[in-house]
């Protein structure tokens, strides 16, 4: 550890039991005293430990960290992208669920009339949520395709009668 780590860990040490960011100056002297004699202790502790491992580096662990793999991290091991691909699989399941009732509703009935609203809006969230998906895992064909698929899903002249009526 370099001296100004020691010094930047006895200040947040510091702060957090004095509970002060930044003291009054009335407090100050005693505030930067406790500050240089804990960075002093600690320096002092450092010298004094003896050890056969090599020092760590700080700069070897920073990729991790920035991978999101901290301890304590909301997410954990999941990055953001993995979140949105489950999402969107369970989205995919649920919207073919969505079909289910409205395929066995037009093969009784031989017709389209009557499509529902929740089966239109399934579709429609799934599109966006597939955009979302396309754009955090930077697949333009899937960006395009779900994008087509959500302004082509009601054209034509039964989704017209479908959303009027």
């Amino acid at each position: 550890m370099t001296e100004e780590e020691i010094r930047a860990a006895s200040l947040q040490f510091v702060r957090k039991v004095s509970g002060f960011n930044k003291p009054s100056k009335a407090n100050e002297g005693a505030f930067l005293a406790a500050v240089e004699e804990i960075a002093a202790a600690s320096a002092r502790l450092l010298d004094a430990l003896e050890t056969n491992a090599p020092p760590r580096s700080r700069e070897k662990r920073r990729p991790r960290q920035r991978r999101g793999m901290r301890r304590g991290s909301a997410l954990g091991a999941r990055s953001m992208k993995e979140i949105v691909a489950v999402i969107f699989g369970l989205g995919l399941g649920c919207n073919a669920l969505l079909f289910v009732p409205q395929v066995l509703a037009v093969w009784r009935k031989k017709s389209d009339e009557g499509i529902s609203l929740i089966t239109f809006g399934g579709f429609s969230v799934l599109q966006a949520i597939g955009i979302v998906h396309g754009l955090y895992q930077h697949d333009l064909s899937l960006i395009l395709g779900m994008a087509a698929s959500l302004l082509t899903c009601g054209s034509g002249d039964g989704a017209d009668d479908y959303l009027q009526g």
